[in-house]
């Protein structure tokens, strides 16, 4: 389940979240180390992956889940690398398990 506040988002900006749900890629696992900062973007392991921005493309000032941990066990952090401006768990903390419903694979890649 998408938390309150990535829903709210979303309405607001008129993205159709069907049955409740993003679909993003996971970058990180129990287990894994994870900061998100202004400053530093998104480092996980010790390696940046991304920037973290203040402001979404409109504009509008986005809230940002500002932390360094390790995940836990349960825990599921999400991060569309092919899309800067992806609303994903930089914005609204990581996943936790019982919220995905699934694993998608692609059918094919070009």
């Amino acid at each position: 389940m998408v938390q309150a506040h990535a829903r709210l988002y979303a309405r607001q900006r008129s993205i159709e979240i069907t049955c409740g749900s993003f679909l993003k890629p996971i970058a990180a696992v129990g287990g894994d180390h994870v900061c998100v900062s202004l400053g530093q973007g998104l480092v996980v392991n010790g390696e940046k992956l991304a920037e973290v921005r203040h402001r979404d493309s409109s504009g509008t000032v986005t809230v940002i889940w500002q932390q360094c941990r390790k995940l836990s066990d349960n825990e599921y952090f999400l991060y569309a690398p092919r899309v800067p401006e992806s609303y994903d768990s930089r914005y609204y903390d990581p996943a936790r398990q019982e919220s995905i419903k699934g694993v998608y694979e692609p059918l094919w890649i070009w």
